[in-house]
């Protein structure tokens, strides 16, 4: 997940959500990454067991909130883009 947005809510959030979901099932380890070149910008990149963990983890009611907040907060799209290690 990419965000951009008001710079203060950002971390109460990142922590909010880091807190929820590192003990989900299947939820291997989570982490919040802000930007040093751009306050605004943080990333949150979490490892799943696999894709059936994952796939409850987003439809889980917490999930989707933290979604909709993270909207009111950005000023662009919400981003969630899939990725496997190549390195």
């Amino acid at each position: 997940m990419r965000s951009r947005g008001r710079k203060r809510r950002q971390p109460k959030l990142s922590r909010r959500c880091l807190d929820l979901r590192g003990n989900e099932p299947g939820c291997i380890r989570i982490h919040a990454f802000r930007s040093v070149r751009d306050g605004r910008l943080f990333y949150i990149h979490s490892k799943w067991k696999d894709e059936e963990a994952f796939e409850n983890h987003a439809q889980l009611p917490h999930t989707m909130r933290f979604q909709k907040r993270m909207e009111t907060l950005i000023d662009h799209g919400f981003e969630v883009n899939r990725t496997e290690r190549i390195g």
